[in-house]
């Protein structure tokens, strides 16, 4: 393979605030159907992630984050136990000054040696922050950091 070309472009890259258009670079390859976009290494280098995650972990794919008008009240959007299954209430919340660590609590609604197939559904739980979330990056339990959207005004 080899480089054919470079060029300086913006691209969409998913970020903890949900996706953005950042600066980068579009390189053609030979013996690929299209160019390739890499965010531009400036950019990369002063980007946070948790240092005990593989970069190349990435996000949760199936959680997302909503920041309400106030900036304090957050909804989680997840994969969890089927509805017919367990009520979620209520989230596990940790907050620090750098980030925001969200588990939903489930409540089973049956017997827990009843026969359940093996599947999930997309679940919500909305819980208040005790601050803003501001500048903040939410987290799964396992350290993976959860896109969230938040109103152009915040």
């Amino acid at each position: 393979m080899q480089v054919t070309g470079v060029r300086s472009v913006t691209a969409p890259f998913r970020t903890d605030r949900g996706d953005r258009e950042l600066s980068a670079w579009e390189v053609t390859v030979t013996h690929l159907d299209g160019p390739v976009t890499l965010l531009d290494p400036r950019i990369a280098a002063e980007a946070w992630f948790p240092s005990e995650l593989d970069p190349g972990v990435g996000a949760e794919p199936r959680s997302s984050g909503t920041l309400h008008d106030d900036g304090r009240t957050l909804t989680l959007t997840f994969a969890g136990i089927p509805r017919e299954y367990a009520d979620y209430p209520s989230a596990t919340v940790l907050e620090s000054d750098t980030a925001v660590l969200l588990e939903p609590v489930s409540v089973s609604l049956i017997s827990d040696t009843a026969a359940r197939h093996a599947h999930a559904e997309i679940r919500q739980v909305t819980i208040s922050l005790s601050r803003p979330l501001g500048a903040r990056v939410l987290i799964t339990p396992r350290g993976h950091p959860v896109p969230v959207s938040v109103p152009t005004e915040v």
